[in-house]
């Protein structure tokens, strides 16, 4: 009988799903990655966000783009600048020196692939999560940026919204572009929460534009990370 108090406190609480844009959420975690080792646990993550609004979290969707081990080998030699890459020619002698060199940009490209890979795995491991690799990718300076991932999220939200059986979304994202399907789901009487940080964070924007369209906000703040690590 101990259990029944929170048997009971569980089915109180209102169902909610959560919608994250996955290079928002890593922009945040590089962030705090300058400072000290980040290993968020994004079970607990997407649960606490939902423990703060009294929610049970029925599902996740996370979005990104696929990135496969050739876009990690263009990306690592394009944000060489010229001066390093001139130091690193220096000791390119020879033809041997010149594929030992090459060499290791590829295995630096394939330990990266292999990592984003291992990622995305332990996110689909999570229970109650679906992750969308459809976004497409582009050049953006020296990296390479997810781009059409928003309307895909805004697609699930408005078929979900519109499906009418759960009334709470928790947005994860800071994207301006999400402000006309958060409008339109809040026509169906759905209560749309944004979460991302209070604080200015170096790569990740911020738009009052979305801030005013959503019900209300959760501070992702590096208290709240650091309670959601393993």
């Amino acid at each position: 009988m101990d259990d029944e108090p929170e048997r009971l406190e569980e089915k109180s609480k209102q169902d909610a799903y959560v919608f994250v844009d996955l290079g928002f959420m890593s922009a945040i975690s590089r962030y705090y990655q300058q400072y000290k080792h980040v290993n968020i646990d994004y079970e607990k993550f997407f649960d606490n966000l939902c423990e703060i609004k009294g929610y049970k979290r029925v599902e996740t969707y996370i979005f990104t783009a696929k990135k496969t081990e050739k876009n990690f080998l263009l990306e690592i030699t394009n944000k060489y600048d010229v001066k390093k890459h001139l130091e690193e020619l220096k000791r390119v002698n020879d033809e041997t020196d010149l594929l030992n060199y090459e060499n290791e940009l590829r295995e630096k490209a394939k330990r990266k692939f292999q990592g984003k890979e291992r990622f995305i795995a332990r996110l689909n491991r999570i229970k109650d999560t679906r992750v969308n690799e459809d976004g497409r990718l582009q050049w953006i300076g020296t990296y390479l940026k997810q781009k059409g991932v928003d309307v895909r999220l805004a697609v699930e939200m408005t078929r979900l919204a519109l499906r009418g059986n759960i009334k709470n979304f928790i947005l994860v994202s800071s994207d301006s572009d999400f402000v006309p399907v958060v409008k339109m789901v809040k026509d169906e009487e759905v209560h749309v929460t944004l979460a991302y940080p209070k604080k200015n964070i170096s790569g990740v924007g911020k738009s009052s534009q979305l801030e005013l369209a959503v019900n209300d906000w959760i501070d992702i703040s590096e208290h709240f990370i650091n309670q959601n690590l393993f």
